[in-house]
């Protein structure tokens, strides 16, 4: 605490980069200290709750303030609580010499004011990069004269230390003789139009500015300043209350949003906690000792009439949210729709046209819009895939050389897995789930990377091997061009050209605005060819091959039919593995999704949908990566904020609904009507799609970020929560072993066959996953230590919720 003669201020950020004490020095005599403090609760404080609700009936609000220097925004708020009569116009030159010290002061032991330009030099650098806000926009402050920071005028000196900071916020607060006369703070708050560095210790990226001045006389601890300003940061803090103030369009939305987060506070609604990761792991997957226990319990949680009804009903009155919806169901229905006929087209050749592209999307459809009416997370997203699509050619082949009919083999096997499955449910083998925590899930995440990027490399290399060079470079260029639109669209939202919310709208369409745009240049060389999708030839819900839907279960003999058996406990043990990762990878705690998991009514819902895949000889379908997290991003608003001079992004809306998953299958349901227009899609924009797939599941993956740091300049590694506190030999070792798993788990993914049997090595792909568990808990030990462990499998930094800075 910096006291200044008669009037004094302090300062306060929410997070630490560690629990100890860390010192700044700044010449020649500033000495700030970050030290935590623990969590204010509001709902615990009878003075907290008062004192917002106060700030909800009288605090003066600026929104949708253009960025300033931090003298101008405090200026505009102090003269802002002059208008409303909360301050005389005399406090205005004492609260700036309080806030800021004075550049020239003569006060020899004045510590916090000597030098403060100084001070602010060595603790308020701006970190690289341009500055974001928080709708993920850019100002470049060098060619803007509000954000230029760099003229010591305009600067921050030393005391705007002693403020509250935060993630997009910041709380400067000051004790005023002018207000000795009142025996209450007054609060007032600013928005700013984008979020900009103002100087702050921590180089947080600030969008909003709270302002709190109290009287120098004494005052109950409770009423202080300090206190009113750690109440405000808890406050902003909660991830519901900073959405609506960010998007708040009037003084009475915004005053709105603090009396909802009181009431949340006050009166929490139990069914609205977010599962904690800890609750997650010990009660998600925990034997309950009970038939069906976990089951049960998923039923019991999910299908509570007031959450699965707001799976239906959240948002569909919020603008944003509908747009959200509309975006993200366009973005879907190209996501799934192109895998599915290119997967198709691949089981059609592989059985001979038993199962072509039809059954494909009838199954997608069927299974998509079933998935999403019933299933415990609806946000995952059940496909057919690659593992799937290999599984096929594999029992086709055992059917031709053991002389056995295709179709009721491939049926009977589809109901073992069913049977299986179910059984797996009712003794809650899910369980074993919570052995299988970040290490394999990084692992089996970049696999699933590398086979998209594989994806689009693979085929272009036989268009070039197999096709005239003016071929090849027309594919090369849709190929490449789709992936290229689509990821510059996506980052156009951090782009500072048009409006915010044509940036966003942009982003949120990137990938059909890049499908159709190279579908259109494909039309411009109509004289060199260029294969287009696989579409059906026929029209209306018919087989491919003609044959009747429903497959002869009892055309084979009964030998075979639990020979089937075999091949239903090899399949049975994928599915078990891939849904219940990528439901993991979805409910990740990062994507504070609040209606809790279904990992058990997954399974059965998936099951029911096996049974009817397989009577009717559909391919089969689960959960599939990238799309099921990436569809709970895209339905999430997103803040970017720098750390360490990087900038990473944190969801601070989730959306959990039903909406864009049921619509989305409708579409596909309908889209065999429209083969004519699909025909029109080159195939080689689905490669470019691929690529934009496996590079958008790297983003973030925590394993992947560590093969970089294999090879990058050791100077410019990261300062990040593992770099700190593992040896950076220790680092390699750990990404060392990973990246054997890796190799082992693509070589058994490459589908070979042995010598000359029907044995597919992709067989032994599930088997494989799970041998990651006992590594991790037996080896893995032995040798690293539990510290070492622990921090190479956090994906995040462990902040601390509230800490101080003391001048």
């Amino acid at each position: 605490m910096c006291n200044q003669s008669s009037t004094s201020s302090a300062c306060i950020p929410p997070a630490a980069t560690s629990a100890s004490t860390l010192r700044h020095r700044s010449p020649p005599a500033l000495l700030c200290e970050i030290e935590p403090l623990p969590v204010k609760s509001v709902a615990d404080e009878i003075r907290g709750h008062k004192d917002l609700h106060r700030v909800a009936q009288t605090a003066p609000l600026l929104l949708n303030l253009p960025p300033a220097p931090p003298r101008r925004i405090l200026r505009l708020l102090l003269n802002h609580l002059v208008d409303a009569g909360q301050i005389p116009a005399t406090a205005i030159n004492e609260a700036v010499h309080a806030l800021f010290g004075e550049p020239n002061s003569s006060a020899p032991n004045n510590s916090c004011a000597q030098n403060s330009e100084d001070a602010f030099d060595t603790l308020h650098q701006r970190p690289p990069g341009l500055p974001l806000d928080a709708d993920n926009n850019s100002r470049d402050p060098q060619t803007s004269r509000d954000t230029n920071f760099r003229h010591p005028a305009d600067q921050l000196p030393g005391h705007w230390h002693k403020n509250v900071l935060g993630s997009g916020f910041i709380i400067p607060f000051a004790r005023l003789n002018a207000l000795n006369t009142c025996d209450r703070c007054v609060v007032a708050i600013a928005r700013l139009t984008s979020s900009c560095n103002l100087g702050v210790a921590n180089g947080s990226l600030v969008r909003f500015v709270v302002l709190v001045l109290g009287p120098v006389k004494e005052l109950k601890e409770t009423k202080t300043p300090f206190e009113i300003a750690r109440t405000l940061s808890a406050m902003f803090q909660d991830d519901q209350f900073y959405s609506d103030a960010r998007l708040a369009s009037s003084d009475g939305h915004f005053r709105d949003a603090i009396r909802k987060y009181l009431a949340r506070e006050t009166n929490p609604d139990p069914s609205e906690q977010a599962p904690s990761p800890e609750s997650i792991i010990d009660k998600t997957f925990a034997r309950t000792g009970k038939f069906a226990g976990g089951l049960i319990a998923d039923v019991r949680r999910r299908y509570k009439p007031s959450v699965y009804k707001s799976d239906w009903t959240d948002g569909v009155k919020d603008p944003r949210s509908l747009l959200k919806y509309l975006s993200t169901t366009v973005w879907l229905f190209f996501a799934i729709i192109m895998p599915t006929i290119a997967f198709g087209a691949l089981d059609d050749d592989n059985t001979d046209a038993n199962i072509g592209v039809i059954e494909t999307i009838v199954s997608q459809a069927f299974a998509g819009l079933t998935f999403a009416t019933f299933a415990g997370q609806p946000l995952t997203i059940v496909m057919t895939t690659a593992p799937i699509t290999v599984f096929i050619d594999v029992l086709f082949s055992w059917c031709k050389t053991l002389e056995i009919p295709f179709l009721p083999f491939y049926a009977w096997t589809g109901l073992w897995t069913a049977l299986i499955l179910l059984v797996l449910v009712v003794t809650d083998a899910c369980y074993v789930m919570k052995y299988c925590g970040h290490f394999t899930e990084e692992i089996f995440a970049t696999l699933i990377a590398a086979l998209f990027v594989s994806e689009y490399i693979k085929p272009l290399i036989h268009v070039y091997e197999d096709s005239p060079t003016d071929v090849f470079l027309l594919a090369f260029l849709l190929a490449t061009g789709t992936f290229l639109i689509a990821m510059a669209l996506l980052n156009f939202r951090r782009s500072f050209l048009l409006k915010p919310i044509i940036r966003q709208l942009l982003s949120d369409f990137g990938v059909p605005i890049s499908i159709l745009a190279m579908t259109a240049v494909r039309r411009i060389f109509l004289d060199v060819e260029a294969e287009p999708l696989k579409v059906p030839d026929r029209i209306g819900i018919v087989t491919t091959s003609g044959r009747s839907w429903l497959v002869p279960l009892f055309d084979i003999q009964i030998q075979y039919i639990f020979l089937a058996a075999v091949s239903g406990a090899l399949l049975a043990t994928l599915f078990f593995l891939d849904q219940n990762i990528s439901s993991m990878l979805v409910n990740k705690p990062e994507n504070k999704l609040k209606q809790g998991p279904g990992y058990y009514l997954d399974l059965v819902v998936v099951s029911i949908i096996i049974v009817v895949q397989s009577v009717f000889g559909m391919p089969w379908t689960h959960a599939a990566l990238p799309h099921s997290p990436l569809h709970a991003r895209q339905l999430a608003d997103v803040e970017e904020y720098e750390q360490h001079g990087r900038r990473y992004e944190r969801v601070i809306k989730a959306r959990e609904t039903r909406i864009t998953g049921f619509v989305t299958h409708v579409f596909i349901g309908l889209s065999i009507l429209a083969k004519d227009a699909l025909g029109l899609i080159p195939l080689s924009v689905l490669y470019g799609f691929f690529l934009f797939l496996g590079v958008g599941t790297l983003d973030g993956i925590a394993f992947w970020d560590r093969i970089l740091l294999l090879f990058t300049q050791s100077e410019k590694y990261p300062p990040n929560h593992y770099v700190r506190r593992v040896k950076i030999s220790r680092i390699h070792l750990y990404t060392f072993v990973q990246v054997l798993l890796l190799v082992l788990l693509w070589f058994v993914k490459s589908n070979f066959y042995l010598g000359d049997t029907v044995f597919n090595t992709g067989l032994l792909f599930p088997f494989i996953i799970a041998l990651f568990i006992p590594i991790r808990l037996y080896i893995l030990p032995r040798i690293f230590t539990p510290a070492e462990l622990h921090a190479l499998s956090m994906e995040e930094e462990e902040n601390v919720s509230d800490s101080g800075i003391t001048c």
